[in-house]
């Protein structure tokens, strides 16, 4: 019962979310399947994670994590090379302001530690060191300055992963990635990590953004990170597995 009320409430979320991007007039898309990822972008309205940290900016967050393998996704497996992995973009908006690399990593911040406390961390961490901008790359035709960073967070693995929030928001996740593309056939438990009293250990990520001013009013914020059993190298090339469309 528990779990139908999720999904249900998974579905009509995502209406919501797909209105907002219609009211943004850009969406990001997947360009064929990017290795060892789900084939498929979960949507999330962060307007309100946004703000509570204090970034006055509306925004949607497109996001895909490790592939399912054996039924788990490999985000939360620690033997996996995408352990804690997350490749996507936010969709920002923000009045009459060019976006910085401090903006960007204000996002950031604010997205890994909301995620860690849904999944029970009671002192969710996120801090990044000093970004490096690079050079600037195309993605779909926009020009994106491309960023270098490394930062200290928790492993979202921890003794409070299956606590029945954690368990129904995941739920209704899946719900809402399968309603985006059908064909994934997700499930809640997917992205639940196995049972494990190790708390939340500190660890080290490193990736990229890319950030592409679209209009006046108009950001997208790509990223892509993992653990160091990734190079920079592979992970700067997932940015071709990603779309920008006006709509």
């Amino acid at each position: 019962m528990l779990k139908a009320y999720a999904r249900l409430r998974g579905r009509h979320t995502l209406e919501a979310e797909l209105q907002e991007e219609r009211r943004l007039g850009y969406r990001l898309k997947l360009i064929g399947k990017p290795n060892g990822f789900i084939d498929g972008l979960m949507l999330a309205d962060m307007t309100k994670t946004f703000r509570k940290a204090g970034i006055n900016c509306a925004g949607l967050n497109y996001f895909t994590l490790g592939e399912v393998t054996n039924d788990l996704s490999e985000r939360f497996d620690t033997s996996s090379r995408f352990y804690q992995a997350w490749l996507g973009g936010y969709l920002i908006d923000c009045d009459h302001r060019s976006w910085t690399i401090d903006d960007d990593v204000a996002l950031s911040k604010a997205d890994q530690e909301r995620w860690l406390w849904h999944f029970g961390d009671p002192n969710p961490k996120m801090a990044f060191h000093k970004p490096q901008i690079l050079e600037d790359i195309v993605i779909s035709g926009y020009t994106a300055k491309l960023c270098y960073w490394s930062g200290d967070t928790h492993s979202d693995v921890g003794p409070h992963n299956h606590r029945l929030y954690t368990r129904l928001l995941m739920e209704g996740m899946a719900e809402m990635m399968n309603s985006l593309k059908p064909s994934l056939r997700l499930t809640g438990s997917n992205f639940l990590p196995r049972r494990s009293e190790n708390s939340y250990p500190e660890m080290r990520i490193h990736g990229y953004h890319a950030i592409a001013e679209l209009d006046n009013n108009r950001t997208m914020v790509m990223y892509v990170c993992a653990t160091d059993k990734v190079s920079s190298t592979e992970l700067k090339r997932y940015f071709s597995n990603l779309e920008i469309e006006k709509i």
